[in-house]
């Protein structure tokens, strides 16, 4: 995690560089402190993308709380493939 704000329409706006895989709309992304199911993916110059491949800087809209800055991340097509155990279960 980069960044992360609270847009007052879209809910969390969390600023991301994808390292390993992809990233696609849909997939279901935790990190130790937050979680939430990617609704919508931008690129660093605002377009919508349908996906963000490894070392893409990218915007992701659809956690249910705000993440920490610097925590990693992991993304799945489910949530229990989502959780986060490197650094427990995700609350």
């Amino acid at each position: 995690m980069l960044t992360c704000r609270l847009d007052p329409r879209r809910g969390y706006v969390v600023g991301v560089i994808v390292r390993n895989g992809s990233l696609r709309t849909g997939q279901h992304v935790a990190t130790p402190t937050a979680r939430g199911k990617i609704r919508m993916l931008e690129t660093a110059d605002g377009k919508r993308v349908a996906a963000v491949e490894p070392a893409a800087p990218a915007l992701i809209v659809g956690f249910e709380a705000a993440p920490t800055v610097g925590e990693a991340f992991v993304a799945a097509a489910t949530p229990v493939e989502a959780s986060f155990a490197p650094a427990g279960a995700v609350p």
